[in-house]
């Protein structure tokens, strides 16, 4: 039987590879037209199918000539699961059903192809009315009931609108960038109705629309910023400059909604050498303005709050800050600032089970990891081996070492960071089994940080890990009680490092 050696995977691939290509142009020529059809409806919850039934039997959205038979097509194709290797829905057969008296002639376009490509507008629509739908609310609506008004020359109405709708906005206390737009297409339409009827002496209301655009602006600018320099902070890459004077000058306004000021502080904590001095000062932020900041923005501040409160942990370490990092975590995932759309990030996974691990809560992580399997895994697209990888921690933690490797299933994750976890893991495994491939798994992990594009910043605590597992390798398990003592000095003091508590143990396990 072939061995599952790397050449004989590499050419396994390549024999996949071809196969599929092959088996794509098969189905090109003989399934249904358009693939990106069929995806669509594959992908449309069973909720969202209804839906667009309804949408397409409405004479409202569906006006064109052939409209029953874009019904009836779509509903074949869903009965027949939009699967394209069905061959019910092979081109030549569904031509049949909707063109009988039209031959069907291979590798040319065919009434079908239209039928189809008519059927992907008119879904393409619908998705448009979906995504739409998440914007539509009582303001919108008396906007756009403002805006029908002017169109018709109804002044009374128009303005009763725009003082109804200016109070809504007036009363509302969340005020992210989405407010402000409202406001501006709100302004802009009053400036519209001024400019009919311009006196040329005031500013025709233009002031109090640009005032408003500006605003938004400045808010997802100060959101955009506070990514970008937290992606220059993380990592490596070259043409990252933006206008600093654009942004000091944003940074000055004394005008600024919370959600804004509290972007500009995130810039200013990224900025600055030692931003844990300014820690307590963000979550008080926070906290006084959390009604007023919209539920995204809020799960993102949030966000960037424990990157800062975790940086303070790996610069200084010791049993008190896991727990106080771990009970700040636990917090946040009681609120659902860990959950988007119902999915956790594979970083914030990672996070919550090592530090879960570290505070010995072993049992807490089992249940934890069943709460949220791969299913419920986002930002990876190897949901199942990053769970595995928890899993390995599970079982590295209950010293079940085979359990902990066969769960160790690698792959080139997105995030070079978990790539280097998983290699981390690897090496400790090696280590408490004393397999003599340690040493080598070590030089390839010193080789793998050192090529990466990871900032110096995030390197340095590998690098630390890799420069003390240098000098307890070198030792060979021989540590007198003075030399132990000065090496677990020197790991406590070490300001970033991966893995310190693990390290501790093993010098402490060598003494002599």
């Amino acid at each position: 039987m072939v061995g599952n050696s790397p050449r004989n995977c590499y050419i396994f691939s390549r024999f996949s590879a071809a196969g599929l290509l092959l088996s794509n142009v098969f189905f090109k020529k003989n399934f249904m037209p358009s693939r990106k059809l069929l995806e669509v409806v594959q992908l449309l919850t069973p909720e969202e199918s209804k839906r667009a039934t309804v949408f397409l039997k409405s004479p409202f959205f569906n006006q064109k000539s052939n409209a029953a038979q874009l019904v009836e097509l779509y509903q074949l194709i869903v009965r027949h699961g939009a699967d394209e290797q069905n061959p019910q829905l092979q081109k030549a057969a569904v031509s049949k059903i909707f063109f009988p008296e039209k031959p069907f002639r291979e590798n040319e376009k065919n009434p079908i192809d239209s039928l189809a490509s008519d059927l992907f507008g008119l879904l393409r629509r619908f998705l448009m009315f979906l995504d739409s739908e998440n914007e539509l609310d009582d303001d919108r609506e008396m906007l756009a009931l403002a805006r029908f008004y002017l169109n018709n020359n109804l002044e009374e109405r128009f303005e009763q609108t725009v003082s109804a709708l200016r109070k809504s906005l007036e009363s509302q206390m969340i005020r992210g960038a989405e407010f402000f737009k409202k406001r501006f297409d709100l302004e802009a339409l009053v400036a519209e109705y001024q400019s009919y009827f311009n006196t040329f002496e005031d500013d025709a209301n233009l002031h109090s629309a640009q005032a408003d655009l500006d605003m938004a602006f400045a808010i997802q600018k100060l959101e955009l910023s506070s990514a970008l320099h937290f992606q220059r902070t993380v990592s490596q890459f070259e043409n990252a400059q933006e206008s600093d004077v654009l942004l000091v000058k944003l940074l000055e306004n004394p005008h600024l909604p919370p959600v804004a000021k509290l972007y500009a502080h995130v810039i200013q904590m990224l900025n600055a050498a030692d931003p844990t001095e300014s820690l307590e000062e963000f979550g008080k932020m926070l906290e006084e303005n959390r009604t007023q900041i919209p539920v995204e923005k809020l799960r993102d501040l949030q966000s960037f709050y424990r990157f800062f409160a975790g940086r303070t942990y790996v610069k200084q370490g010791g049993p008190d800050l896991v727990q106080r990092l771990f009970d700040l975590y636990e917090k946040h995932l009681e609120a659902g600032y860990f959950i988007r759309k119902g999915k956790m990030h594979t970083t914030s996974l990672r996070l919550l089970v090592n530090m879960a691990l570290k505070l010995n809560r072993a049992e807490w992580v089992k249940q934890f990891l069943k709460d949220y399997p791969p299913a419920r895994i986002t930002g990876t697209r190897f949901p199942d081996e990053t769970h595995s990888i928890c899993l390995a921690e599970v079982y590295f933690h209950e010293k079940n070492y085979a359990a902990a490797l066969d769960c160790l299933n690698y792959r080139m994750f997105e995030n070079v960071n978990y790539r280097l976890v998983a290699d981390v893991l690897l090496v400790k495994i090696y280590f408490s089994t004393g397999d003599e491939l340690v040493e080598s798994r070590l030089k390839a992990l010193d080789q793998k940080v050192r090529r990466s594009k990871i900032s110096a910043e995030i390197k340095l605590p590998y690098q630390n890990f890799l420069k003390i597992m240098e000098k307890i390798m070198r030792a060979g398990g021989q540590f007198d009680a003075k030399k132990a003592a000065k090496l677990v000095a020197e790991i406590r003091a070490m300001p970033p490092i991966l893995e310190r508590e693990w390290l501790i143990s093993v010098v402490g396990s060598q003494k002599t």
